[in-house]
């Protein structure tokens, strides 16, 4: 008994640290949790699930897959075993292998029993073709996620609110490469009210980009409530990445309105975001649009001084 009260213990507080994007205090409590569970396949099976959806949900991605091998073996029989092959699948995705990513979520995809899993699957695969349709541009692509969509759109009253708001953001994502951006903020908007408080800046992230996009006469008070949103959520849940994807929109929107310095001094904060969360590659990106408003911005200078003169 006392164990299992230690476990238990350990797992929650694993939990919310994983909520609270706390990586330090995720990996000190999971990693007790599974110290303690060894002997006991019940509760190893159940840590090391954690472990992995925990080092996925704070983008630890490199140290989420050395873990899948050892959660597979522990949950090769279980519901488990869906859930980890996908997030394997959706890893090789962000890495750019859609190939591995693409075949991966496929073959998962026949083994898939229940409507919930079934869902979860069409969703994912939604996500693999969408990439793919990203980086070729390819029409069949997108027929593939239209397909995909018309098939969940059957069982989506019956699934949860995670898979709802996935759903309802995936047809938003639809409708913004078909460039009906108006079709496409009616869904985005509508995901946002089942996502789970600490998921919001995603979904405000994903309204306030297409709306930017979509506003031709400036933008409104409407996608600044967002972005303010996306700080104070970002700051509640210490979701430095998403706060520093918040600044990168913040930036683009001053850039828009001619205040060259402050978007320099944005980017410079989003830039100091993603660092803290490890988001190195994201970051790179602040510095080169930071470059890139400088070039542009003394190039004006000098052929505004040469019209002068």
């Amino acid at each position: 008994m006392t164990a299992n009260l230690t476990f238990d213990n350990f797992y929650q507080n694993a939990e919310k640290s994983k909520k609270y994007n706390d990586v330090v205090s995720f990996m000190e409590n999971i990693g007790s949790a599974k110290a303690i569970a060894i002997g006991n396949d019940r509760l190893y099976s159940k840590a090391i699930r954690l472990h992995v959806t925990g080092l996925f949900s704070l983008s630890k991605y490199q140290e989420t897959l050395k873990v899948i091998p050892e959660a597979l073996l522990y949950c090769a029989d279980s519901n488990d075993y869906f859930a980890i092959k996908s997030i394997e699948g959706l890893i090789y995705l962000y890495f750019g292998e859609l190939s591995t990513g693409l075949n991966i979520l496929l073959e998962l995809q026949e083994k898939a029993v229940g409507s919930n899993e079934i869902v979860e699957g069409y969703l994912n695969l939604f996500t693999g073709f969408s990439y793919r349709f990203e980086a070729f541009g390819l029409e069949k692509d997108l027929k593939e996620m239209k397909k995909y969509l018309d098939l969940i759109e059957l069982d989506v009253d019956s699934t949860t609110n995670y898979l709802k708001s996935t759903y309802l953001n995936n047809v938003g994502v639809y409708y913004y490469y078909k460039r009906d951006l108006e079709k496409s903020i009616e869904y985005l908007e509508e995901a946002a009210k089942y996502y789970s408080e600490e998921k919001l800046p995603f979904s405000y992230r994903n309204i306030a980009s297409t709306l930017i996009e979509f506003e031709k006469d400036g933008i409104s008070e409407k996608t600044k409530n967002y972005l303010r949103e996306i700080e104070i959520i970002g700051t509640k849940y210490q979701n430095y990445c998403s706060i520093g994807r918040g600044l990168y929109l913040q930036a683009l929107v001053e850039l828009g309105e001619d205040q060259v310095f402050t978007a320099l001094d944005t980017l410079n904060l989003a830039f100091e975001y993603f660092m803290k969360a490890e988001r190195y590659s994201i970051a790179v990106e602040c510095l080169e649009k930071s470059n890139e408003i400088l070039n542009n911005y003394t190039s004006k200078e000098l052929k505004s001084l040469k019209h002068a003169i």
